[in-house]
């Protein structure tokens, strides 16, 4: 699959303090070719999760579900391409579906 994105792996990097009181995580790309260090900055802790004391588990899934993107569009693109020599049969058939449909949100292209 030709890909337009940076090349895996992405990786978290270091947590910093934002400048509205949360916490913050840099996407880094550190791939063999080319390497990106804040590839894409997300939200790790809100502000108020560290006056309630909480610690944000949901951004911090956030965060790793974006890390893993360019492993899960890789796992998806082959599973896909198997499915096309050894097509699947009954319920099977909707997973592939639901494959394609998260290839094309992915790389911008129709299902």
């Amino acid at each position: 699959m030709t890909t337009k994105h940076t090349d895996g792996p992405w990786t978290l990097g270091d947590i910093y303090d934002s400048e509205h009181g949360g916490k913050l995580v840099d996407i880094d790309a550190l791939a063999p070719r080319i390497s990106h260090h804040a590839l894409a900055t997300v939200v790790w802790q809100m502000g108020d999760d560290a006056i309630d004391g909480k610690n944000s588990p949901q951004k911090e899934a956030n965060a790793r579900l974006i890390c893993a993107a360019p492993e899960l569009l890789e796992a998806c693109a082959a599973l896909v391409e198997w499915c096309d020599k050894n097509p699947p049969a009954g319920e099977a058939l909707y997973f592939v579906q639901m494959a394609r449909a998260a290839i094309a949100k992915a790389t911008g292209s129709q299902p």
